[in-house]
């Protein structure tokens, strides 16, 4: 399967939670984009779901990925490492907003 095919079938169950969950979102923007993903956690969080924790881990990975690759000097820097160590405390239930 080429990564398009996966890309594609992720954005499609991301847009199938949104609607499950009732999340209304603009949808000029990919339904991927951080800002977005991050506001549906913040309003869900506490749910405990298979599909709010699948989505929880996923987000997780992806902001230390992009943290990674960010240049020591970055500001942007800390603001991933504050969305990671918030999105781990969550999800370990260490954390509650």
């Amino acid at each position: 399967m080429a990564i398009e095919e996966i890309e594609g079938i992720f954005l499609a169950q991301l847009i199938d939670i949104y609607r499950k969950y009732g999340f209304k979102y603009d949808n000029r923007e990919l339904p991927d984009y951080i800002p977005t993903v991050l506001r549906f956690l913040a309003l869900r969080y506490n749910e405990h779901s298979p599909d709010i924790n699948k989505l929880m881990g996923m987000t997780l990975k992806v902001i230390r990925k992009l943290k990674n690759k960010l240049s020591k000097d970055n500001p942007y820097t800390y603001l991933f490492d504050l969305l990671s160590d918030v999105l781990s405390q969550i999800q370990n239930n260490n954390y509650d907003l």
